[in-house]
């Protein structure tokens, strides 16, 4: 049987990192991918003409890992279009246009509201899970909205940004993904905004990775599906697909928690694990590119969670066509092939959009990840963060639904790989 010292299962950021950081202390590492590239929840494709991210796309200066893996591999960053026209529902659906301004006053004390006491529930983001946290963590960001006192308008507005950020129907979301934004940029809602759909990896996600994995000083074998892990005290074989075996000291997992059912582990998973698997993370929606015909003014238009699409913005403005990006809050809602399914979809804002093309990976559908980012339901952070961050014997965890920092981005699956590269380690140098 083939032996090496660590096994990584899993080739996104969180594997990536932890396997570089490990092969740099000495130990040796295989890194079992089971799709055709690295990159995990990340993929830049050529689609509709373009480079486009079909997973995680954007970073900022105040998430400290990413940007300083980013400085590292001299990765820069560019800005995506600033609006020149916003659309949204008012009340009782009714549609609104003006500008970014007008759009950012209406929802301005909403947002302060929703994310007052940010700091008093998590007074450091590095520690999600301390503060008054405790005492709200079983409320929904759906019940946050209901308690404030705002006009039908603002209401409306407010909600339809979250069901963007959130990628899932509010009501099913822990107020705590909202609380561990906020605390991570000190309280200050516009930056949090900021931080989470403006700037993207110039040259794209999977160059990024792609550095990464040149840096590797192990074997990344790319369509290797793992099927089972069997552990005790010494350490634990890996089965694969194909029948192939490794024993090793220590294995990383970096599946998502909707996903780690996909491996029969023996001893079972610890009961943190099973119970989140179970119950599956908050986010439930997807991301579509969309080429409509013509060069269009810049814009960006907010619908609400009931809405096939709820969020939509312009990305690349050329002279013959535009490319927008969309989200919604259920994958189920919409054909992401379908052309017309899309353009139906877009009437809610404009009937004056020809959709000539459309291109979208289905997280949702994708066994190896069955979501697209981690936001927590009610309850789920202080009850299980903690534990879904300990290994268990021989098996460590990583993945950005691990992190403490910045939980569901791209920030807290590097964190996630530095944090378990460290204890690995040490484990094996004691």
């Amino acid at each position: 049987m083939e032996t090496t010292d660590v096994v990584v299962i899993g080739a996104g950021f969180a594997g990536l990192v932890a396997a570089r950081e490990l092969g740099r202390s000495g130990h040796n590492v295989v890194v079992l991918e089971a799709r055709d590239r690295v990159g995990g929840r990340t993929w830049t494709a050529p689609a509709l003409g373009h480079d486009l991210e079909l997973g995680g796309t954007w970073v900022h200066w105040v998430q400290p890992h990413v940007w300083a893996e980013m400085t590292r591999y001299g990765r820069e960053i560019v800005r995506s279009p600033m609006a020149e026209e916003a659309y949204w529902l008012g009340s009782g659906a009714a549609l609104r246009k003006g500008t970014l301004a007008e759009f950012t006053d209406l929802i301005d004390d909403g947002q302060r509201q929703i994310v007052a006491d940010a700091l008093m529930m998590i007074p450091r983001a590095v520690d999600p899970t301390v503060g008054g946290i405790h005492e709200q963590d079983q409320q929904s960001l759906q019940q946050r909205l209901d308690d404030l006192e705002l006009d039908d308008e603002a209401r409306s507005a407010n909600e339809s940004v979250w069901v963007g950020h959130v990628n899932a129907p509010l009501n099913e979301v822990g107020l705590s993904s909202a609380l561990r934004w906020a605390s991570a940029v000190g309280g200050h809602w516009p930056l949090m905004h900021e931080a989470s759909a403006t700037y993207r990896v110039v040259g794209g996600m999977s160059a990024f990775t792609a550095a990464i994995a040149a840096d590797v000083r192990g074997d990344i074998r790319l369509e290797s599906t793992v099927t089972a892990i069997d552990h005790d005290d010494t350490g634990a074989v890996v089965t694969l697909a194909d029948g192939h075996q490794l024993r090793a000291q220590r294995v990383v997992m970096t599946l998502p928690i909707n996903a780690v059912n996909t491996i029969t582990v023996t001893p079972a998973l610890p009961e943190a694990w099973v119970r989140s698997n179970r119950e599956r993370v908050a986010s439930q929606g997807f991301k579509v590119w969309i080429k409509v015909r013509g060069r269009l003014p810049r814009f960006f238009a907010y619908a609400s969670g009931h809405h096939a699409i709820s969020v939509l913005k312009s990305e690349f403005v050329e002279e013959d066509h535009t490319i927008l990006v969309g989200f919604g809050a259920d994958h189920s809602a919409l054909d992401l092939t379908s052309v017309e399914q899309v353009q139906d979809a877009l009437r809610v804002w404009r009937d004056d959009l020809e959709v000539i093309g459309v291109a979208a990976h289905d997280w949702m559908k994708d066994p190896l990840s069955q979501n697209t980012w981690m936001t927590h339901r009610p309850g789920q952070l202080t009850r299980d963060l903690r534990e879904l961050q300990q290994a268990d014997g021989v098996l460590h965890f990583a993945g950005c639904d691990t992190a403490d920092l910045w939980g569901g981005f791209i920030d807290g699956a590097i964190e996630s790989g530095l944090r378990e590269a460290h204890l690995v380690s040490g484990s094996l140098t004691k």
